[in-house]
């Protein structure tokens, strides 16, 4: 409830979900995220929403003394065909002025793409003039697949940046992959709300190592990639993604591929989709996709992984980087290509951050020299090192987060089946840990 007298900002860049009878007294309806006061709000998903399969609601709702706010969706919301993305549940109220924008993923989980053809942004919103909805995003069906709209902007062939800006300036929004499509770099980067990646994968890069053809920067809002989408870099090619929500939908996850020698850069990027380098072998006279390490993740900023990676090697150049997820990949560094860091006890200029869940799947070396290596424990002490599979070297300065304990404990850094190498690691922060 905002009491603040001003408009307030919340941003969601995790996972919310409900489903069966709301707790809330007389209400029969599932909600997730509701908004009430005299004042006005200003929300962001950049996460994920999600009424279970089944249940009646609506994903967002409002009642809102003041008509000014914005809800926008960036990552993606989940729902069933019974069920509103947003809702005016102000009692007497016919329509709000807030307005609403999607151009992330809205996801209708017990309808096919055939069955969802004619859907309009109208059917999954109520109490909300039309005027103020605006839907240039992804809309999926059961199984992640596109549902496809007659005035979809859709790019063939050789596609560069600048094409995209301008076959998008007046939609915002693009689609590749319907058909055959390279995506290549130009003198701008793209910078459109959205862009939608479907059916197929969508090549990057011409594999010639230096052109500008090769590097790719895509500065969006949202990148939406359907069940049979990816984007699969070329050898030696780079591509950017800066400032965007990856939203990766459909049982396969592997939504960003990389070659030998490719380079993906994240900055400030909130990647829901598992990034993997693979190769194409000939086995009994067929072709087969296999998944190996290779190819370069490199991030910048403030970014999130939430999914598994497999690549030849991770670098934390700079900002803060949180790891959610399998982690395959034989090297690791944090701030190595950027100048020593001078790590006080108080803050941390390059951190790598590894959340309760995530584990190493592959051998690993973590240089944290020059920056931080955070290990993140949870309240039944699970954390990257014990969660692991496979020896981890540790180099450099290690903090650990243990906001979610409660009492003084033992956490374990290793299990059974692992013993880990932290003889050169360096403990911050030493007065709230014993390490030995």
């Amino acid at each position: 409830e905002n009491k603040s007298g001003k408009i307030l900002t919340v941003i969601n860049e995790g996972t919310l979900e409900a489903g069966g009878k709301s707790e809330k007294e007389g209400c029969d309806k599932t909600h997730v995220v509701e908004f009430t006061g005299k004042d006005g709000v200003n929300f962001i998903n950049r996460g994920d929403i999600i009424i279970s399969k089944g249940s009646k609601g609506y994903a967002i709702g409002f009642s809102l003394s003041s008509e000014e706010g914005s809800i926008i969706n960036e990552g993606t919301i989940s729902i069933d065909s019974g069920s509103k993305v947003l809702s005016n549940i102000a009692t007497g109220t016919v329509e709000s002025n807030v307005k609403f924008k999607s151009t992330g993923t809205i996801k209708i989980t017990d309808k096919t793409a055939e069955e969802l053809k004619n859907i309009d942004i109208n059917d999954l919103i109520s109490g909300i003039s039309s005027k103020n909805l605006i839907n240039i995003g992804m809309v999926t069906d059961e199984k992640g697949n596109a549902v496809e709209y007659k005035n979809d902007v859709v790019l063939v062939g050789e596609v560069s940046t600048s094409d995209i800006n301008e076959a998008g300036k007046e939609s915002n929004k693009v689609v590749l992959g319907k058909s055959k499509a390279v995506l290549v770099g130009s003198s701008d980067p793209a910078k459109i709300d959205t862009i939608n990646i479907v059916r197929n994968a969508v090549k990057v890069g011409n594999g010639k190592k230096g052109e500008t053809k090769n590097e790719v920067t895509l500065s969006v809002k949202s990148l939406n990639i359907d069940a049979g989408g990816s984007l699969a870099l070329s050898k030696d090619s780079i591509l950017k993604i800066e400032d965007a929500t990856i939203n990766k939908d459909g049982e396969n996850k592997n939504g960003l591929t990389l070659s030998d020698d490719s380079f993906l850069v994240l900055e400030n990027t909130n990647a829901k989709t598992n990034i993997v380098g693979i190769e194409v072998v000939e086995e009994n006279g067929k072709k087969v996709t296999k998944i190996v390490n290779k190819g370069n993740l490199y991030t910048l900023g403030n970014t999130t992984i939430n999914g598994d990676i497999t690549v030849a090697k991770v670098e934390v150049s700079e900002g803060k980087t949180t790891f959610n997820g399998e982690i395959s990949a034989p090297t690791i560094n944090i701030g190595k290509s950027v100048q020593s860091l001078k790590v006080t006890e108080n803050g941390k200029e390059t951190e790598g951050y590894f959340t309760s869940n995530s584990k190493f799947t592959k051998e690993t070396t973590v240089d944290a020299t020059n920056g931080v290596f955070t290990i993140a424990v949870a309240e039944d002490k699970s954390n990257v090192l014990a969660n692991s599979t496979e020896k981890v070297t540790v180099k450099g300065n290690v903090d650990f987060d243990y906001s979610s304990l409660t009492e003084n404990t033992t956490v374990a850094l290793g299990n059974d089946k692992v013993n880990h190498d932290l003889k050169e690691a360096k403990v911050l922060n030493s007065k709230d840990s014993v390490y030995n």
